[in-house]
């Protein structure tokens, strides 16, 4: 039986909680279990359904099988072994009781204890080379996302890639829904192409005020001549094929549509641009989920392939590729060796600067001790010049 101490009660639904920095057991076994949020599981939680499965063995030998499972006439969940498996992971939570184990051992010897080492793999620290791939999803025909449809796109993704991805270790990340609309400006193109990068500012900032949203996320996909379908105009127009990112759910992608449908509304973008702004009459503002997938592997370039190869479906839409797969291999913190290298060098730029001032100065000494010898020296007067001794005999 699981007390109610085990459960923390959040506007009539329970949630579940986490003390780092708590000693007490009991409260380690309360705490959010890592990796998940919101409505998490904790090790209790854990702890209870991997004892139902333990309680379904019904010999020795059947129960000798889990590795979270101990028998003691009838098969039960292995709690003092089996929590930190739960909350670690099977292979850390064996890591971490080897080393109790071997520590407590040591006990009656302080020396010996503190002189106690043991080189294991702890946190999978054993697979540097691992690298994770990173791809953009959109599902034209889903308008909502949850843990639900998350689990749903890990498990589509890692059927369809294969190799040694796994759904549970697949990041999503990036989650919006884009809208994807067109609208034409009274203005020409070569007046646009005169100075592009200021008239997509302007476009940009009228048209974020207007919607609610951050100029940046405003990205104009295309910019074409639309004269030559207003015929009846004796203007030039030009087309703007736009699309607005941020949006982070369905709800708020279809106010951005509606809004962007009638141009009555648009009124920042007209006055920004000094432009008149029509809706063509073909045009529906558009909206998907769009995602970014990251699975982990030790095989980048094989599951990228496969990625950008692989038919994604989740409840019935197929997932377009935004982007292609692309990998960034996992490195160990290489800032202490950099950091060695580069006071090695620095040593040495300092060596080579030492010795070529204290040549410098050495010379310059010696010229000085030469200017001052000359300058103290007195002069010889045995010596006369040959023209008077000459004179004298």
């Amino acid at each position: 039986m699981i007390s109610s101490d085990f459960f923390h009660l959040v506007a009539g639904k329970y949630e579940c909680f986490y003390w780092p920095d708590d000693p007490w057991f009991d409260n380690i076994l309360d705490a959010a279990y890592p990796g998940y949020d919101k409505r998490c599981p904790n090790v209790m939680e854990k702890a209870s359904a991997e004892s139902t499965k333990c309680q379904a063995a019904t010999t020795e030998a059947e129960c000798g099988t889990g590795a979270l499972c101990k028998w003691q006439g009838t098969c039960d969940f292995d709690f003092d072994n089996g929590a930190w498996k739960v909350f670690l992971g099977i292979e850390d939570g064996s890591n971490l009781m080897s080393i109790m184990g071997k520590c407590e051992l040591q006990k009656s010897s302080e020396t010996d204890c503190a002189a106690y080492t043991e080189d294991i793999d702890f946190f999978a620290l054993k697979y540097p080379t691992e690298a994770k791939v990173a791809a953009t999803l959109g599902f034209r025909g889903l308008d909502t996302m949850s843990k639900e449809m998350a689990a749903k796109i890990q498990a589509s993704v890692a059927a369809a890639v294969g190799g040694d991805v796994k759904a549970e270790e697949i990041a999503i990340k990036g989650v919006q829904f884009p809208v994807e609309s067109k609208i034409e400006l009274s203005t020409s193109k070569s007046a646009v192409d005169a100075d592009r990068v200021g008239f997509e500012t302007k476009f940009k900032t009228g048209l974020a005020k207007d919607l609610g949203v951050l100029p940046s996320d405003i990205v104009v996909k295309d910019i074409k001549d639309a004269a030559r379908r207003r015929r009846s105009l004796l203007s030039s127009h030009v087309e703007i094929d736009y699309e607005v990112d941020g949006a982070p759910d369905a709800v708020r992608a279809q106010a951005i549509a509606k809004t962007v449908q009638s141009t009555g509304g648009l009124t920042t973008l007209k006055s920004s641009t000094d432009t008149d702004a029509t809706v063509p009459a073909d045009t529906t503002p558009t909206y998907q989920l769009v995602v970014e997938v990251e699975p982990k592997t030790s095989d980048p370039d094989g599951t990228a392939a496969r990625l950008d190869a692989a038919t994604i479906t989740v409840d019935g839409v197929t997932a377009t590729h935004e982007t292609n797969a692309s990998s960034e291999k996992e490195k160990k913190d290489d800032t202490f060796p950099v950091l060695v290298i580069a006071l090695i060098c620095a040593g040495i730029v300092l060596l080579i600067a030492v010795l070529v001032c204290c040549v410098v100065l050495t010379k310059r000494r010696a010229r000085f001790k030469v200017s001052a010898d000359t300058a103290t020296k007195p002069a010889d007067t045995s010596k006369k010049p040959a023209g008077k001794d000459v004179e004298k005999a």
